[in-house]
């Protein structure tokens, strides 16, 4: 079974941020999901606000990939640490696009059940890459 949330978690990264197959998350993600401290502090509920923060999140950045670093498996529970890059090409962060890529790391807590993530828990801080895309595409409306 271990190695079966491995394999999970490794397609999850993927299929849903690196490819983003919406057929994956539909499959991987349960209608009932809650989770936590994504993309903002607090909590996402529901299928259709999970979605709509993927949506999101590849409409603003293209090129998205992610590696996964380590997981570990506890029972129903993974633990994922990994790292991403990522290039600014959308509008929707309330900025023009500037074209930059970031990197940040993060981690991922996730509970699954009958092969769906039903809740999460993830760390990281997007404070500096988008304080620097901001700045950036502020320097850029300025010289033109």
């Amino acid at each position: 079974m271990a190695q079966d949330l491995r394999t999970f978690t490794h397609r999850w990264f993927d299929d849903v941020w690196n490819d983003y197959k919406e057929a994956s998350l539909d499959e991987m993600l349960s209608r009932d999901v809650v989770c936590y401290d994504f993309p903002d502090v607090g909590k996402t509920v529901g299928f259709d606000d999970f979605k709509k923060t993927v949506e999101h999140f590849h409409a603003n950045f293209s090129n998205i990939h992610v590696v996964v670093d380590d997981v570990i498996v506890e029972g129903n529970r993974v633990a994922s640490r990994w790292h991403v890059s990522m290039t600014h090409t959308g509008e929707g962060l309330g900025f023009s696009p500037t074209g930059r890529t970031i990197a940040f790391n993060g981690i991922s807590w996730v509970e699954i059940q009958d092969g769906k993530i039903m809740k999460g828990w993830n760390g990281f801080d997007l404070t500096h890459p988008i304080s620097t895309l901001k700045a950036l595409s502020t320097a850029i409306a300025q010289t033109h």
